[in-house]
């Protein structure tokens, strides 16, 4: 199993390779190197930040997006579990697959580029 942090640019930050595939994504996170560093405040996520453009918010945290399978944690979002969910949670739903499908393009990338995965 491979996990993969990926930014908006679709470079790999980070990767976590070596778990069995059989294990769940959550269980295969929390045991992770990379896991244990979101745990233990160690991984180097910056400060909370003022987004560009949108100066009349407050300064918001830096997160990972996960999907339904991870939990949830202070520095890992995930979708709301459910099918009938109030407009509100399908829309929060949505744009975080969005921010998802970044992840699933780099694969792609990786995937035509080197022939392998």
């Amino acid at each position: 199993m491979l996990l993969a942090v990926v930014n908006a640019n679709l470079c790999f930050c980070i990767i976590d390779v070596g778990a069995y595939g059989r294990g769940s994504d959550g269980g295969t996170l929390r045991e992770s190197a990379f896991g244990h560093a979101i745990q233990e405040g160690t991984l180097g996520v910056p400060p909370h930040a003022i987004i560009p453009g949108a100066e009349d918010l407050r300064p918001l945290p830096h997160t990972f997006v996960g999907d339904e399978a991870f939990p949830l944690r202070r520095h890992l979002m995930c979708p709301y579990p459910g099918r009938n969910l109030c407009r509100r949670r399908r829309m929060f739903n949505y744009r975080m697959s969005q921010a998802r499908m970044v992840v699933e393009q780099a694969f792609g990338v990786l995937a035509a580029r080197f022939r392998i995965y």
